[in-house]
């Protein structure tokens, strides 16, 4: 017998950019991870009011010889910790390594990483919301039926004026300015939702 999708909101996040700074280089040793100001208090917020967290991050970097597997991991291990060390909570972290021009399905704006997540986790994306700094974010969330948010940290800005100059682009249901408004949004959103029954 299959089992019914839950229906708790879920939140999926970019991570460079949007919980942590973005680098010109890539963040590619753990020396260059810094969290975004607010984002630790906004990711424990999330937690506070029950909403599971993710991460679904492209980092191409492994596959370019940029960075090994084992220093993505620790950078990783890292945020997980911190997060978990200020009251947050990420429940699991997905991520594509496979440079941009590898034709595969999980690199954003392609969706299998998030497909992969809601088998795991039975996860409606209906009632799931993306935070992201990145057009590539937020396509992904329309094509699944997601509430999209873009930040300005990060790349967001730029992906702003991107949106503003091509009416093709499917635009986000939010433009804010970090992780902290987007989490006031989501539980604001989420709670009237639940008192009006739907």
């Amino acid at each position: 017998m299959k089992k019914a999708i839950t229906s708790k909101p879920s939140v999926f996040l970019d991570r460079d950019g949007v919980v942590n700074e973005n680098k010109p280089q890539g963040v590619t040793s753990l020396g260059h991870f810094n969290f975004i100001p607010g984002s630790l208090s906004a990711l424990a917020k999330l937690k506070s009011k029950g909403l599971q967290t993710f991460v679904v991050t492209n980092q191409p970097y492994v596959s370019k010889g940029e960075m090994t597997a084992e220093e993505l991991d620790r950078i990783n291990n890292y945020m997980l910790k911190e997060v978990s060390n200020t009251g947050g909570f990420i429940t699991k972290v997905y991520t594509c390594s496979h440079s941009e021009d590898a034709e595969c399905r999980c690199r954003k704006p392609n969706t299998a990483l998030f497909e992969k997540s809601f088998r795991e986790f039975e996860i409606d994306p209906k009632d799931s919301w993306i935070v992201g700094d990145q057009l590539s974010d937020i396509q992904a969330g329309k094509s699944l039926g997601m509430y999209t948010i873009l930040v300005r940290t990060g790349e967001g800005q730029r992906a702003e004026k991107a949106l503003s100059m091509d009416s093709k682009l499917k635009k986000p249901d939010y433009v804010v300015q970090d992780l902290r408004e987007a989490v006031n949004i989501i539980i604001e959103r989420v709670k009237q939702k639940k008192a009006n029954g739907d």
